[in-house]
């Protein structure tokens, strides 16, 4: 199940950023503290400690020791950066990349990473100007690369973050020959903001012959099938059952010779659509990084305000969201219960309605994070296959097709 489960992310939620493994030597660098489990060299110190314990106050504790030890002219001021950018300290970890980009001899891989890091950072904060100019640096200077694709398709996203659309989609065009298939869906994505689904289907034909392997095939399948359905009244929500989670968060189980706690009433969800657009989000409880995903569209919510509602959309799978693992003794009822227990401490506010198989295939949902858009008419206008890679694009596209098509 947990392959299954990365399988659809990697299809779904293709990571952005290509990090190559850096290839220059390990200089020795100063001895860390003699405490259990120091490593001898910064490089050991993040490879073996830091990046294993993905701890931002662990990482800050040991930034702080090596920016002691790591001078911005040695070469080690790289993994310095790596290890501000785990402490969260975003300044601290671009002037640490900046530094290795002026050093004579740097490893080329290395200071391509820099770049994109950097880039990335910058992006993090909302400086997309200081972005932009990153991105477009490490395109002149590996303009070969074998992460060319991605970043040609960061820079567009970039683009399309401060409003110029035409630079966003020439940049769009620029990652799909170079394998950056998701890049396409970005592009459709833009047309179909803009209620253009005739360019929509255009730029689908366009490159059609790139997605032929099974392992992309499918996702262009399901958005194509989207396009001809856009402008088609929305499948109902009738059916759907809200989500609410047992007494105190625990099962609804029999206490010994006792009976069962009643079970909770259910939150109330207005399940028609009409008075202000619906954005639709596909709440699999099997994908990974699940409380991440709905601060998310926690964040989108808040952005919205009153402009639409937003409804996790979920499903029975045999799955345990607390133990992240398969349970075929799960009945419906107590899968139901331990979605709803789970919402109650992590979902941070969401409302969700729990769909039947037959809801499931009617809405064309397949991956994790899925989002659809439905106007205060009823009507499906728009689809995004998330990333999910927590720089918020996916949110402000979601944000963009509200605004523009909301109705």
């Amino acid at each position: 199940m947990r392959l299954a489960r990365l399988f659809a992310l990697s299809l779904a939620c293709l990571p952005l950023l290509v990090v190559s493994a850096p290839l220059h030597a390990e200089d020795e660098a100063a001895e860390a503290p003699a405490a259990a489990g120091a490593a001898p060299t910064i490089t050991r110190d993040w490879k073996d400690n830091i990046k294993k314990k993905r701890s931002s106050a662990f990482a800050k504790e040991r930034a702080a020791f090596w920016a002691e030890k790591v001078k911005p002219a040695d070469k080690d001021i790289y993994w310095l950066g790596w290890i501000w950018d785990m402490a969260k300290e975003r300044e601290k970890a671009i002037e640490c990349f900046q530094a290795y980009l002026k050093i004579e001899g740097g490893n080329d891989t290395n200071r391509e990473t820099c770049y994109t890091k950097i880039r990335e950072l910058y992006t993090e904060q909302k400086k997309y100007d200081e972005a932009l100019v990153a991105g477009k640096e490490v395109l002149k200077l590996y303009p070969g690369s074998r992460s060319a694709g991605a970043n040609w398709q960061d820079l567009a996203r970039l683009h399309r973050r401060k409003g110029d659309l035409a630079a966003a989609e020439a940049a769009f065009r620029e990652s799909i020959p170079l394998k950056r298939l998701t890049s396409l869906f970005d592009l459709v994505d833009i047309y179909l903001a803009a209620g253009d689904v005739a360019k929509a289907r255009a730029v689908m034909n366009e490159f059609r012959e790139l997605f032929q392997k099974d392992a992309v095939k499918a996702n262009f399948d399901m958005l194509e099938a989207f396009l001809g359905r856009v402008g088609s009244a929305a499948p109902s929500l009738d059916s759907a059952k809200p989500i609410a989670a047992p007494p105190q968060g625990e099962d609804l189980a029999p206490a010994e010779g006792g009976e069962a706690p009643a079970a909770p009433a259910a939150p109330a969800i207005d399940k028609a659509y009409g008075g202000k657009p619906t954005l639709l989000y596909h709440l699999d409880h099997r994908a990974m990084l699940l409380d991440v995903r709905l601060r998310n569209l926690k964040n989108t919510r808040s952005v919205l305000g009153d402009s639409a509602r937003v409804l996790g959309l979920a499903s029975l799978k045999k799955f345990d969201v607390f133990t992240q693992k398969e349970d075929t003794t799960l009945t419906a009822e107590g899968e139901s219960d331990r979605i709803g227990a789970w919402l109650e401490k992590n979902g941070q506010g969401a409302q969700a309605l729990l769909l039947d198989e037959a809801g499931v295939t009617a809405f064309g949902l397949r991956w994790p994070g899925q989002m659809i858009l439905v106007d205060r008419e009823g009507k499906l206008r728009w689809m995004r296959l998330n990333d999910e890679n927590n720089d918020g694009y996916d949110w402000v596209c979601a944000q963009e097709a509200v605004k523009k098509l909301g109705g």
